[in-house]
């Protein structure tokens, strides 16, 4: 079994959450045949010495991968493709940075082994999703064929913070995943999940689909709480300089219950919080650069 993470750009954050993802994977690491993190940014994974693989990508292959319509986000179906590739017929587990481990991973293993793929969680049938942006998409796509699939009301749109594939039919899913992804940029199909109900429909019809969210967690929206603690627990091991077994070993005893995975926030609370930003925004800022006049 293979894990694949795929980090770039300055947000340090983005680094960050990958550092305790992978720690957490290697909990477990038995389990687990080799991890690769596919960066621009390989200096931050330094740390990690011989425990993983990095492999460097720059600007050029990135934007290769983002196809001809240059939709940004199927470099995330390029990078499973180029895993599948790189290890034929055996599990590849595609991550975002922002999951971690809570739970044995021995389940997850059985089913791709078992020849069944997994993402994170099912977030509806496409045909039913509340959400603007959703059931536009749905009214472009419905029983419309991209890929030579025709989308019917049973087509869910499944949660892509993980996307496991056995990976046992010479690369299918990435094949269709692509020509469903350039179908729909092509079509103009609205562009915010492509990639992710592309990959639905791959997996769903080339292996069947099963949730992981029993396993793996995916705290994406609740990000900056998660950050801020994973910030801190970085900066104590690092104080108490800590080695990476020693980072592992913490981990192994880490609280994954003291904070919540999964919230929602009020859109209204999201826009009040803009229009008190933007009108009462900070003031008197003084810089160190600052050379006030000096009266004497």
């Amino acid at each position: 079994m293979h894990l694949l993470y795929l980090t770039f750009g300055e947000n340090i954050n983005n680094h960050v959450e990958a550092h305790f993802s992978i720690c957490t994977f290697l909990t477990q690491q038995d389990e687990i045949s080799t991890i690769n993190v596919v960066t621009d940014k390989p200096e931050f994974y330094k740390s990690f010495d011989n425990r993983i693989n990095i492999i460097s990508v720059d600007e050029k292959i990135l934007n290769e991968w983002k196809g001809e319509h240059n939709f940004f986000w199927r470099i995330k179906i390029k990078a499973i493709e180029m895993l599948c590739d790189l290890y034929k017929n055996e599990p590849v587990i595609y991550l975002d940075a922002d999951t971690f481990l809570y739970t044995n991973i021995k389940h997850l293993k059985n089913m791709l082994l078992q020849g069944v793929a997994c993402m994170h969680e099912n977030e509806g049938i496409l045909s039913a999703i509340k959400g603007k942006t959703l059931k536009t998409m749905w009214v472009q796509v419905k029983n419309k064929t991209y890929g030579a699939i025709k989308i019917l009301p049973q087509h869910a749109m499944w949660n892509a913070g993980v996307v496991a594939t056995p990976n046992t039919k010479n690369n299918a899913e990435c094949n269709l995943a692509l020509s469903i992804c350039d179908d729909m940029c092509k079509a103009k199909v609205t562009p915010r999940l492509i990639e992710q109900f592309a990959l639905s429909v791959s997996l769903f019809e080339t292996y069947g689909l099963q949730p992981a969210d029993n396993i793996i967690a995916h705290y994406w929206s609740n990000k900056i709480a998660w950050d801020e603690t994973i910030k801190n627990f970085f900066i104590s091991a690092h104080f108490k300089s800590l080695s990476a077994e020693e980072i592992i070993k913490e981990i192994k005893n880490f609280s994954f219950e003291m904070l919540p995975v999964k919230i929602k926030i009020k859109n209204t609370n999201t826009r009040l919080k803009k229009i008190i930003d933007k009108k009462f925004p900070p003031v008197n800022l003084f810089f160190i650069n600052n050379k006030p006049d000096q009266k004497k």
